[in-house]
């Protein structure tokens, strides 16, 4: 599981370590150091012409297929690893709509005792999570909900004493192979 995330470093930063060439018009997020599913964060995608792009999604994934009201969906926030390619819900976004969400932390609670762990890059930075996004319209009141969730995995040495679950957390060298939907 993923449930809070650090976001505080700004866009043109975030561009710059991404390799995203043009920002456009994209607004300036508040710095947040306990951000709970639903509000919006930057999240970095493979154009169609190869080049990464930024764009502001919110945190509560809705498919582009979902025919009720935005308020109906279930919006979860994070996909299992394991099961994320064969989901109804995800498997179309797997393929061909991936992301990588750049945080500065993550939060796990140790499930015993219910107290938050806070987890960073060892050596600053931050951490470019593995996730999946969609575009959902409401077509009768013209509204238009760029959506994503956080893909999850099972612990590393780090995160197990605390959680059984952690965000897919993607080293620099896997960026360009994860925003290529022509990687299985």
């Amino acid at each position: 599981m993923c449930g809070r995330l650090v976001n505080f470093t700004d866009a043109e930063h975030l561009a710059a370590l991404f390799d995203v060439a043009d920002l456009g018009p994209l607004p300036a997020l508040r710095p947040s150091y306990n951000l709970p599913p639903v509000p919006r964060l930057y999240a970095i995608t493979g154009a169609d012409t190869g080049h990464r792009a930024m764009s502001v999604k919110r945190w509560a994934f809705v498919p582009a297929w979902w025919a009720k009201s935005f308020g109906e969906a279930l919006k979860p926030s994070n996909a299992r690893g394991e099961t994320v390619a064969c989901s109804p819900l995800f498997r179309d976004s797997f393929r061909s709509r991936r992301c990588l969400i750049p945080v500065d932390a993550f939060y796990e609670w140790r499930q015993a005792d219910k107290v938050p762990h806070v987890f960073r890059p060892v050596v600053g930075g931050v951490f470019a999570l593995g996730g999946l996004w969609d575009v959902w319209t409401d077509t009768e009141a013209g509204e238009r909900r760029d959506t994503f969730a956080v893909i999850t995995t099972g612990p590393n040495t780090v995160t197990a004493p605390i959680h059984d679950r952690m965000p897919v957390i993607l080293p620099r060298v896997d960026w360009s192979r994860r925003l290529d939907p022509a990687t299985p």
